[in-house]
């Protein structure tokens, strides 16, 4: 199908509790020759008035996408091009347009939001796929802490809520149409999940794409919380802890 005419409403979702990998996993797709992912640009969010977000993910993140020319350059584009208030759709139809090669896989990346809005998404795009990252909640709190300088209640929250959302809204996707990356289990099996994850996205596993994804997933990361706050699990509250069980950690 020529791009101009695609309607790309068939993405592919990235998405995930904050400090899972979200970033990690867009990057090393975005080499992929055949694979076109933005970064955080809320491309898929109904009713969000996209352009201010896409002008500042595109201003201040690395390159993830495929457009023949620089950051500025594809700003300044959409400055003149667009107004405030153009509908998410309208402005994904003209980034994916400028691929230089059509994608036969293109999406979003955005933690949590995707997540919450899975009910919404599937009825706006039941041909979706969504790929979820899942990571040891406590080292994605004490991550959070470190990163971006969250306070204790919030980052436990931030973990909880969107596992929670995860467990409740997975079920209405069709099997085939998710795949979830654990990240302990990335860290130590690199290729087999890179090949699973070539075979679900039926894309071949390229150079670029081995070499990047080979990048991430630092097993020094795993059990980071030990260290810097061993009594994690006492203090993060009943939820918390229940999810923890949910999702085979805290044992």
């Amino acid at each position: 199908m020529n791009a101009t005419t695609q309607k790309w409403n068939a993405p592919l979702l990235i998405t995930g509790s904050t400090r899972t990998g979200t970033t990690a996993l867009a990057t090393a797709l975005s080499m992929h020759p055949d694979v076109m992912i933005y970064y955080e640009c809320r491309l898929y969010d109904p009713g969000h008035d996209a352009l201010h977000t896409i002008l500042y993910r595109l201003a201040h993140s690395s390159n993830m996408a495929k457009w023949g020319m620089t950051r500025e350059e594809l700003c300044e584009k959409l400055k003149a091009k667009f107004k405030d208030g153009t509908p998410a759709d309208v402005l994904r139809d003209y980034l994916f347009s400028l691929a230089e090669k059509p994608p036969k896989v293109y999406g979003d990346k955005v933690p949590r939001l995707y997540l919450r809005k899975i009910p919404k998404l599937r009825g706006l795009h039941p041909q979706m796929k969504m790929i979820c990252c899942i990571r040891d909640g406590r080292d994605c709190v004490v991550s959070m802490q470190a990163k971006f300088k969250y306070r204790f209640a919030r980052a436990v929250r931030n973990w909880t809520e969107s596992m929670q959302w995860w467990q409740r809204y997975k079920v209405l996707l069709k099997p085939e149409q998710y795949f979830e990356v654990r990240y302990e289990h990335t860290a130590q099996h690199k290729l087999d999940t890179l090949r699973d994850l070539c075979a679900w996205l039926d894309v071949e596993l390229t150079p670029e794409f081995e070499k990047a994804f080979m990048e991430f997933y630092n097993p020094r990361s795993i059990g980071r919380w030990q260290k810097e706050y061993p009594n994690i699990l006492k203090d993060a509250g009943i939820e918390f802890n229940d999810q923890m069980k949910a999702w085979g950690y805290g044992k």
